[in-house]
């Protein structure tokens, strides 16, 4: 998968648009310590996010799109990396995002153990990814397919599933364009707090 999105990294922001995700926004906290996004490809959905924070990692398994990312931004930390092996300590992040990628892990369900082990107390989670039951959605699947992308898809309701198992609390399910969707999660502090 990484040589596919090295060959395509030149072009990439112009594939793929992305759009102020004023929705999302509206429903943070103002302010956070550390910030990731994984899978962050050229950085474009981060860079939305980056008044909200004091320091900003990508994480993308694809050097040549993390190349693009840094030149986007210069307050950009940047890792190679995949989210099934977080390089960083237990509770560092306060806002991890997740933005279009999580299809493309290996195994999501350890890719959102490691999320959790780094996300703080209390941080924030927002993933951002495609519905597969809508119209759109089945053609995106049918194409990644075609493209021997290996992807996996997840619904709204299949991705609560899994943060729940991995005890994390939904905070919010909500449409963005077209077959996306987002979910806001937050680490509970106790095991009270996730009731």
């Amino acid at each position: 998968m990484k040589f596919s999105f090295d060959i395509i990294a030149p072009i990439y922001d112009k594939l793929i648009p992305y759009q102020e995700p004023r929705e999302i926004l509206d429903q943070l906290p103002r302010a956070f310590e550390t910030m990731i996004e994984i899978g962050a490809g050229t950085g474009k959905f981060a860079e939305f996010f980056l008044p909200l924070v004091n320091e900003a990692w990508l994480l993308d398994p694809s050097p040549r799109m993390l190349i693009r990312a840094k030149r986007r931004n210069h307050r950009f930390k940047i890792k190679t990396g995949v989210a099934e092996n977080l390089p960083f300590p237990d509770s560092f992040f306060d806002l991890i995002l997740v933005s279009d990628s999580l299809h493309h892990w290996d195994d999501p369900e350890k890719g959102i153990a490691e999320i959790k082990r780094c996300l703080k107390p209390s941080g924030h989670l927002v993933i951002v990814e495609i519905n597969p039951k809508t119209k759109p959605g089945r053609f995106i699947t049918s194409m990644e397919k075609t493209l021997l992308m290996k992807s996996t898809f997840f619904t709204p309701e299949h991705l609560h599933i899994l943060l729940t198992n991995n005890e994390l609390r939904t905070k919010k399910i909500g449409k963005l364009r077209g077959p996306t969707y987002y979910i806001i999660a937050v680490n509970p502090k106790t095991q009270q707090d996730l009731q």
